[in-house]
């Protein structure tokens, strides 16, 4: 369809938990940081083990950008 585009828009900070990347790209900082952020515990994550992927509760980023570290 010539001509069309489509636009959509995604909430992510609706969602209980996100990947390290997503929250890279919505701090503006690199994966390594957030993931030495999360060893320090700054980012509370959801259990995990091995070779999962690491999410991050939204809820520990949304007080990240509130200041509330």
């Amino acid at each position: 369809m010539k001509g069309v585009h489509m636009q959509y828009q995604v909430d992510l900070l609706s969602r209980p938990a996100l990947s390290i990347t997503e929250v890279s790209q919505i701090l503006g900082l690199s994966y390594q940081t957030i993931r030495r952020r999360i060893s320090v515990g700054e980012f509370k994550t959801a259990p995990h083990s091995g070779n999962q992927k690491i999410l991050i509760y939204t809820d520990s980023v949304i007080k990240y950008l509130n200041g509330n570290q």
